[in-house]
């Protein structure tokens, strides 16, 4: 319903997570079936129009105490969040990485360790309590795969939180760097959905599972009916096939990631080739092994 809604005001602010920092001048409303909250400009409403929408949703009131305290993520968060302009330097490049946390605890404690362990590579910017972004401008001090790693073990084991991380492409600060910010703010939201168990996301994680839901489940069935008759014959090869693709096809990292030996991985990846007809050392053939896993995991395995 505030779906539609957004579309009637199309100034409004949709969230997903209740928010204690967005602009006072707006009609606060919550939807409890959904969990939306929506902040629409009162500037755009009749006095009926209020009263009607205070009828039919839960009016709801932020607080006033802001989340991003510090200039500069302010200035951020109201250029992405809320649409006011920003002037930054068109040749440099910028990268977002979205964050969403579970299970979140104080967020006076949390921000405190956000900011320390980002705010030296880029600036943190809350959109809510458990959720928002950091922004990069592209340098050799930029954050690697290896410091989200740490960081999220420290989120985890100090803070009892649960993190997920959504690493953006770095692009110039221009009239579509704002339309780029979404679309990767919505991959994220289909990463956590479809792979809630992993910390990391990117276009590069997401892309094979938007790319196998678009194939019609027909042709599916007929692709990839070697690989799933091979994984039901020995549903154990799934998992070694799987974390070796996800292992640029190094056998002894699969190894060493599945505390196994290396001649029984390659006992295995040898197995499927033959049962499967793929050679999967080849980039074709593991290109079609990996969507072939997917698919086999999405309809035998639903909890992986």
């Amino acid at each position: 319903m505030l779906k539609q809604l957004l579309k009637k005001y199309p100034n409004s602010i949709l969230s997903e997570n209740p928010v204690s920092f967005y602009p006072i001048d707006h009609l606060w409303l919550k939807e409890n079936n959904n969990n939306q909250y929506i902040g629409i400009p009162r500037s755009v409403l009749t006095i009926k129009e209020t009263e009607l929408l205070q009828t039919l949703f839960e009016e709801w009131s932020p607080t006033s105490e802001p989340l991003n305290k510090d200039p500069n993520s302010a200035i951020w968060y109201e250029y992405l969040y809320v649409g006011n302009s920003i002037i930054l330097n068109e040749d440099k490049l910028y990268r977002t990485i979205h964050f969403s946390l579970k299970d979140t605890t104080d967020f006076s404690i949390l921000s405190e360790a956000m900011h320390h362990l980002f705010s030296e590579n880029g600036i943190v910017i809350f959109e809510s309590e458990s959720n928002g972004c950091i922004i990069e401008e592209n340098s050799q001090w930029n954050i690697t795969d290896e410091q989200l790693l740490s960081s999220i073990q420290v989120l985890e084991s100090d803070l009892y939180t649960v993190p997920q991380f959504f690493i953006g492409k770095f692009y110039p600060f221009n009239s579509s760097f704002i339309t780029l910010f979404r679309r990767e703010e919505g991959l994220f939201k289909e990463a956590r959905e479809r792979l809630s168990g992993q910390r990391i996301h990117s276009l590069e994680t997401i892309l094979p599972h938007i790319i196998l839901e678009k194939i019609p489940l027909a042709e599916k069935k007929e692709w990839f009916h070697s690989i799933e008759q091979t994984f039901l014959e020995d549903p154990e090869l799934i998992t070694t096939i799987k974390t070796y693709l996800e292992n640029h096809s190094n056998t002894t990292q699969t190894a060493k990631a599945l505390f196994m030996h290396r001649n029984s991985v390659q006992y295995r990846i040898d197995k499927f080739i033959e049962k499967s007809g793929l050679d999967i050392k080849s980039f074709q053939g593991a290109l079609t092994s990996y969507l072939g896993c997917l698919y086999f995991q999405k309809n035998n395995l639903p909890n992986k």
